[in-house]
C-alpha cells in the first residue's frame, strides 16, 4: 500500500483492518477536481457480522513504503487487480 511504513495500521480491538483497495487520483484531477490527497486507500474490517470501513488519504512523495512483512496477515482471501 502507498502509505508511510511507520504509520500505524488501522485496527479495532487488536484486529487489523484488511486493505481493500487503493486508488491513485493524480491523473484524474481534470475530471474530479481537487482532492485531499493523491491516493485514497480503503480498509475494511468484518467483525461479529458488522462491516467497518476506514478511508485514508496519502500524498505522493512517500519514501519509506511498507514491505509485505509490515502488512498484518489477512483473515480473508485477497484479490489483486490492476
Amino acid at each position: 500500500p502507498y502509505r508511510p511504513r511507520t504509520q500505524p495500521w488501522p485496527h479495532f480491538c487488536d484486529q487489523p483492518y484488511d486493505l481493500l483497495a487503493q486508488v491513485r487520483l493524480v491523473e484524474s484531477r481534470d475530471i474530479i477536481g481537487d482532492t485531499p490527497g493523491d491516493f485514497l486507500l480503503f480498509f475494511a474490517l468484518v467483525s461479529d457480522g458488522y462491516l467497518d470501513l476506514v478511508f485514508e488519504w496519502q500524498n505522493l512523495g512517500i519514501a519509506d513504503l511498507p514491505t509485505a512483512a509490515d502488512i498484518p496477515a489477512s483473515r480473508t482471501n485477497r484479490l489483486t487487480a490492476y
